[in-house]
């Protein structure tokens, strides 16, 4: 008996013996799938957080860019122009971190007491240049917004008098563009309770001077438009959303450039994070490039311990219902399975979505390039978008190369100076171009009109402007084709006249026509008058031959009108001849009052004739 009793516990703690070491195995391998799992999810987040830093590091540098616009696009600025600048780009509301944008001047040093009398006058002598060290060129802030209490601090400061400040204004002098500092505290914040911060420089350059290389940039440098922000503050959010709980939390650490150490640290999500083991931590590294620079991204994740979470779950039932092994070992393959299928969807999942991605990538690309191609090729005539600024100031987003042969400057001079083309519209155009656009905004409708357009050498010429507007970004957008219509307005003109004369050439030819009319009726008359008298056989020999005469000269006469009617011919294709003879003026009148005498007598009415010799008179 006590050999079955041995048995049958020998049998339970076999199973559960054997139960439990396969469900650690099953375990081990459980805990790696979900850690691989972990750490596509972990990918994934991270370059969610890669783009959203790398958006707003854009965003900051389009507005530093855009400051540096603004100071290069005016004469002189103002503390006033500056704040009303900053104030209206709101700036402040949708930079994370924003501490301040600043004007930074560029002061040689034979120049330097003029600069510090010139700014004490308008700071009321508070103003001073510091730290005061010998050097041949000074950079300091002279303005400076918001002009709260920790930026005033900052009115002033020797920019070049930093090392990593100095390096990144040279930096966007001699290469025109925007530059990020290394680590740096910001002069508000003081040297030692200070939040690390970047600063972005961009150039500001003398108008009117060359930047084709070094050199010339160089000379040409006026001052520097400068952006601030906090680390900490700039990444405020982006994190927060992926820290699901406290053991399986992301943590993310930011290094200047690809070193990965204490000194170059820009940033950490968790300070308190311990890493003594990093075997226990899913690890990623990103980089991000800035320009010339480069941001590193650190991503870590805990793994799951082997005893914790789902493995002491799999470890517990194991233990619990070691007789039901089957159904066990069944149980935890279709989880591994499921597992599997997961993280295997996940995976292609992400393939998909960067296969479309890239697809997308081409045909906006393709879709760009035919926009150009199309624009560019439009014959006599170009494509244009233009944003209204405010009331008097225009702005183009996009204008096609066609620019340079109708205005004589190029695309990018067009952008950054509109009245280069707006400033061509002959004066006497411009109210009536005013009306119909203000039209066509009230109703967003198609605005169509026609102006002329004062070429460079003075001439003149006719343009057709056709455009539509529509709301982008909160901003009033016309989208249009401007074409040269010159020609078509030249063969209008012509056409107008050519019209003109065939009217009048026809209203002449009618004329004509309805004089020949009664002018053949005249010596028609006279041919079968005189025909009827010589019908008479009473009639004497000399009258006979007088009539006979007067026939004749009446036939020459219409002869004479028939030939004047083909003269008249003649006169389109210009092969008119002129004859010159001697001619009897009594012998002329005679022959004329001869004609028209019998019809004189016919209608009872007198008509006479006289010379100098003699009168003749017709009762």
């Amino acid at each position: 008996m006590s050999e079955i009793k041995q048995r049958t516990l020998l049998i339970p703690v076999l199973v559960l013996l054997f139960s439990l070491g396969l469900s650690i195995i099953v375990t081990y391998y459980v805990k790696r799938d979900t850690n691989k799992i972990a750490a596509q999810q972990l990918e994934i987040v991270a370059t969610e957080i890669k783009e959203k830093i790398q958006s707003r590091l854009n965003a900051y540098i389009q507005f530093s860019q855009s400051s540096s616009s603004f100071f290069m696009a005016s004469d002189t600025i103002t503390r006033e122009d500056w704040k009303f600048f900053v104030e209206k780009s709101n700036v402040s509301s949708y930079l994370k971190g924003f501490q301040g944008v600043a004007y930074v001047a560029s002061v040689p040093k034979n120049q330097l007491q003029k600069h510090i009398n010139r700014f004490k006058n308008e700071f009321s002598n508070e103003y001073t240049l510091f730290p005061k060290l010998e050097m041949e060129e000074f950079t300091p802030i002279i303005f400076i917004e918001p002009l709260i209490d920790r930026n005033v601090k900052a009115i002033g400061f020797n920019i070049s008098s930093n090392v990593n400040m100095r390096k990144a204004l040279e930096e966007s002098r001699d290469l025109n563009t925007a530059i990020l500092t290394n680590k740096v505290n910001l002069i508000q914040e003081g040297d030692n309770n200070g939040q690390p911060s970047i600063v972005i420089y961009s150039p500001v350059y003398k108008k009117g001077k060359p930047l084709n290389n070094v050199n010339e940039r160089r000379k040409a440098i006026d001052s520097w438009a400068a952006l601030s922000f906090r680390i900490n503050d700039f990444m405020e959010g982006v994190v927060a959303p992926y820290n699901l709980d406290n053991k399986n939390q992301i943590h993310l650490n930011i290094f200047d450039g690809d070193t990965l150490n204490l000194n170059s640290l820009l940033y950490n999500s968790e300070i308190n994070l311990n890493k003594s083991n990093t075997n226990n931590f899913n690890n990623l590294l990103l980089p991000i490039k800035l320009k010339d620079k480069i941001w590193t991204l650190q991503f870590t994740q805990p793994k799951e311990g082997f005893f914790n979470g789902f493995s002491i779950i799999v470890l517990i039932i194991a233990f619990v219902i070691s007789l039901l092994l089957s159904f066990l070992v069944f149980s935890l393959s279709n989880t591994a399975n499921l597992a599997k299928r997961i993280a295997n969807n996940l995976t292609s999942d992400l393939s998909k979505k960067n296969e479309e991605l890239f697809l997308a990538k081409e045909v906006a690309e393709e879709s760009e390039n035919q926009l150009k191609l199309i624009s560019n090729n439009l014959v006599n005539g170009m494509i244009y978008q233009v944003i209204t600024l405010d009331e008097n100031r225009r702005e183009f987003t996009y204008v096609s190369d066609a620019v340079k042969d109708l205005y004589g400057c190029t695309v990018q001079e067009a952008k950054e100076n509109p009245e280069l083309v707006y400033g061509r519209i002959h004066k006497d155009d411009i109210e009536d171009l005013i009306l119909k656009e203000q039209a066509a905004l009230k109703e967003m409708s198609v605005f169509r009109t026609e102006a002329r357009v004062v070429n460079l050498d003075g001439s003149i010429r006719w343009s057709y402007y056709i455009s539509k507007p529509r709301i982008l970004k909160g901003a009033i957008c016309w989208d249009g084709i401007e074409i040269d219509i010159t020609e078509q307005k030249k063969v209008e003109n012509e056409l107008i006249i050519a019209k003109g004369n065939a009217e009048e050439s026809n209203r002449l030819k009618t004329e004509f026509l309805n004089n020949m009319s009664h002018e053949i009726r005249t010596p028609m008359n006279g041919i079968l008058g005189f025909t009827d008298f010589l019908l008479n056989p009473d009639l004497s020999e000399e009258k006979r031959k007088n009539y006979v005469q007067i026939v004749q000269s009446s036939g020459k006469q219409l002869l004479h009108i028939i030939d004047d009617i083909i003269e008249i011919s003649r006169l389109g294709t210009k092969q008119v001849s002129v004859l010159e003879s001697e001619v009897c003026l009594n012998d002329l009148l005679l022959e004329l009052f001869s004609v028209f005498d019998i019809r004189a007598k016919e209608n009872k009415i007198p008509l006479y004739i006289k010379n100098v010799n003699r009168q003749q008179k017709v009762d």
